[in-house]
């Protein structure tokens, strides 16, 4: 049963039916993505990830040539509570 759902699932997701199925799954999705983050935010040491690197503060000058797209948490947070994942 969980292969079928999975399978489902990745229908859903990679050839809707429809506007109303695509907008569905969408919706589902980002949901799912809201739950995990309130989930990391609960864990001790999500303080480590809840900002962006400071090269400068933290004596790193070569980070950005390392870390081509940098990425934290809190980030994540704000582009996805004002909708800014249109295919997450």
């Amino acid at each position: 049963r969980l292969r079928a759902k999975l399978r489902e699932g990745t229908r859903l997701w990679m050839d809707p039916a429809s506007e109303a199925e695509a907008t569905a799954t969408r919706t589902h999705v980002l949901a799912a993505c809201e739950k995990v983050l309130n989930a990391l935010k609960r864990h001790k040491y999500y303080f480590v990830f809840e900002h962006p690197v400071d090269p400068v503060a933290l004596g790193i000058p070569d980070y950005p040539d390392v870390i081509k797209d940098p990425m934290d948490l809190g980030t994540v947070g704000d582009k996805l509570a004002r909708g800014g994942y249109l295919h997450p």
